[in-house]
């Protein structure tokens, strides 16, 4: 009998939690929407390239506009479509923008020496020379701003011969592990388990909508239709280097211009890592949007494109 109550009770809750998911999946529906579906499904622009590199990884890549170089890395288990909002603005505002699958996501591959902040942050110096990037503008989100850091730092004379200065959205140095609710929200994307979750219309949906400070249908679709084609047993070494690594004693050495945007909602990167980070760089800025989450590149595109405008005018 007292089994068949724990069961009962069991059931219940499962019930109850069931309808209050659904209840907040119904609520979402109704939020007005920035964008059409169609505005977020599409690839960024531009002639498609491929890139090969010693180790045998094959980065897919974009190019397309002319002006100043504006190169767009992406966050952790996305793509460069995560970017199409922000790379069709700025060719339109007569800038020349490279896009790219950073390895293991998109349709970029993975070689011999494998996913981590060191092969990465070298993608980034390929990229640049292979693009024969000059006075560029660099721009990472979120796991693109952490490897943004690493060759601003790792690379810093390459960068200072090619590029005017940063920009990051959402970032994070690292060290996530050092957050308990964090480190446990990174290490469940390990799990094939975490797309079929992510996938679902209704779960994956309320589940997604901490990334955005005011989420509606279509950010969470597209947002969800990224996510949930990743392949998170190939990719999630780059999990590992975000809550294993710290690159915070390191940021002062830095000497380009560097734009650090954060959304007070953001939930995924600690928006106390982009003050930090912006106090201690020796030329940095903090713009801090209220209201706003984790996906920045397609909740603020106009601060985007404004900041990466303010760094090209840097000399």
């Amino acid at each position: 009998m007292k089994i068949s109550r724990i069961i009962l009770g069991a059931a219940a809750a499962a019930g109850a939690a069931h309808l209050a998911v659904t209840s907040m999946a119904r609520t979402l529906e109704k939020k007005p929407d920035p964008y059409q579906p169609e505005e977020l499904s599409h690839p960024v622009p531009g002639e498609v390239g491929w890139l090969e590199r010693g180790d045998g990884t094959r980065l897919r890549t974009f190019e397309a506009g002319s002006g100043p170089t504006v190169v767009l890395a992406h966050g952790y288990a996305l793509s460069s479509m995560s970017w199409n909002v922000v790379a069709e603005r700025l060719v339109a505002t007569g800038h020349r923008v490279i896009t790219f699958d950073q390895r293991g996501h998109g349709q970029s591959t993975i070689g011999t020496d494998g996913i981590g902040s060191s092969p990465m942050a070298a993608d980034y110096r390929a990229l640049i020379d292979h693009f024969e990037v000059s006075d560029g503008v660099l721009v990472g989100h979120s796991m693109g701003s952490f490897l943004t850091l690493q060759y601003l730092i790792d690379h810093a004379h390459h960068a200072r011969g090619h590029l005017r200065g940063a920009v990051l959205v959402s970032p994070t140095y690292g060290a996530l592990g050092r957050d308990p609710l964090g480190k446990a929200r990174t290490r469940v994307m390990k799990y094939p388990l975490a797309a079929t979750v992510l996938s679902n219309r209704i779960y994956g949906r309320v589940a997604l909508t901490d990334a955005f400070g005011t989420a509606s249908p279509s950010l969470v679709e597209a947002l969800q239709a990224e996510l949930g084609s990743a392949d998170y047993v190939q990719i999630f070494p780059a999990v590992d280097m975000m809550v294993d690594e710290d690159l915070s004693p390191r940021i002062a050495e830095i000497e380009l211009p560097v734009s650090v945007i954060t959304g007070s909602e953001d939930r995924t990167t600690p928006p106390v890592q982009a003050r930090l980070i912006a106090a201690n760089l020796l030329h940095g800025e903090l713009v801090w949007l209220d209201g706003c989450g984790h996906m920045l590149n397609w909740e603020a595109v106009d601060e985007i494109v404004r900041r990466v405008e303010e760094r090209i005018l840097v000399r």
